[in-house]
């Protein structure tokens, strides 16, 4: 007796593995199902259900990610922008899931890089890059600022002890 279910990919693995033992091929793929869904290419695609999961819509923003609560969203941001000081704001649509529901929500923002700065530290220099954040469709800006993988300060996010160094990126 077997104790474990199969995953939903392994009837049709088996079925494949029929096939080639008995020399046939499995049947094409339906055209449909042989390329990625267009508007998975053209920016963030969301399903979302009603509470009782029986209805299911789906939704896409031409936006490069996500964004939310977690201080990680910033670094992420931060990374993909791959901004240097001096350089004017750059604009970037982000979608975001607003909390409790996970409503989806489009949010423009202009990213700029103020300043980056060296401070000294036991474990040796610390490079701090300093953001400058505006939401475009309010105009209030808050100032973000991150070393390597870790938000140091940013609205709601103050770092008060830090044990380790951060992870350094390296730029390619």
């Amino acid at each position: 007796m077997q104790s474990r279910h199969p995953g939903p990919t392994r009837p049709a693995l088996r079925s494949q593995r029929q096939h080639s033992r008995q020399g046939r091929s499995p049947s094409p793929v339906p055209p449909d199902r042989a390329r990625p869904h267009r508007s998975a290419l053209d920016g963030v695609t969301w399903v979302r259900t009603d509470p009782t999961g029986t209805e299911a819509t789906e939704g896409n923003i031409a936006a490069p990610g996500f964004t939310g609560t977690s201080p990680a969203f910033l670094v992420a941001t931060a990374r993909l922008l791959r901004l240097a000081p001096g350089v004017p704001a750059t604009r970037v649509r982000l979608l975001a899931l607003t909390d409790p529901v996970l409503a989806p929500r489009t949010v423009d923002q202009a990213w700029a890089l103020a300043a980056r700065q060296e401070h000294p530290t036991d474990s040796g220099p610390l490079l701090v890059d300093e953001y400058r954040v505006t939401a475009l469709d309010t105009g209030e800006v808050h100032t973000v600022h991150i070393a390597g993988d870790v938000v140091l300060s940013a609205p709601g996010v103050e770092l008060e002890h830090l044990e380790t160094p951060p992870s350094a990126f390296e730029d390619s």
